[in-house]
């Protein structure tokens, strides 16, 4: 009987490979998200990064857009936003490290980006970039610091639809090119474009 005890541990350990195998697999396949096309600016100090959920979306669907700047300088810098664009509608989200002293009405929840979409032929369809209020803000960015926001940008929105601005109609079946933009008093730093389509 003693065969057949070690062969039931045998059993046992085999199952238990097997199981923390499979465990592994499903976890690292449901944990990693694919990346989306991503481009990137640099004008030192700053590198700014605009990335896309995916480059083909359903019509209608809403198009998930990340911002990130970074301070890849040696030194604290100071950013000043003159007249930033409210949010566009949708989920949203920010997350920053090593960046402090915010100002503005929203402080940090402010939207620090904006975008530009255009035909491939370069007609601009939509833009936000800047918004109605004649206001600024600032806020301080240490050596490494990042800042990121995130929106899935719900571009056919029953409110903006009613008040008939900004987009009052869903991004037809062709494609387009995305610009990030980020406007850092009187700089200007402009991603190149991604082009994604709508399908």
């Amino acid at each position: 009987m003693a065969w057949f005890s070690r062969l039931w541990v045998k059993i046992c350990l085999l199952v238990i490979v097997l199981g923390l195998t499979v465990g592994v697999f499903a976890y690292s396949r449901l944990s990693h998200t694919p990346a989306g096309p991503r481009v990137s600016v640099t004008s030192q100090p700053l590198k700014f990064s605009m990335e896309l959920g995916k480059a083909e979306f359903q019509y209608g669907e809403n198009i998930t857009i990340k911002f990130r700047l970074e301070n890849i300088g040696n030194e604290t810098i100071t950013i000043n936003r003159w007249n930033p664009p409210g949010w566009p509608s949708g989920y949203k989200e920010t997350s920053y490290s090593k960046v402090h002293g915010f100002g503005g009405l929203f402080g940090e929840e402010e939207f620090h980006f904006g975008f530009r979409i255009t035909y491939p032929n370069g007609t601009e369809i939509y833009e936000l970039t800047e918004g109605f209020l004649d206001y600024a803000y600032s806020f301080r960015m240490d050596r490494g610091g990042w800042i990121e926001q995130t929106i899935i940008w719900d571009y056919y929105s029953t409110l903006w639809e009613e008040l008939d601005i900004l987009n009052p109609y869903p991004l037809s079946r062709v494609t387009y090119q995305i610009r990030g933009v980020f406007k850092n008093g009187p700089h200007t730093l402009e991603t190149s474009a991604i082009m994604f389509e709508i399908k």
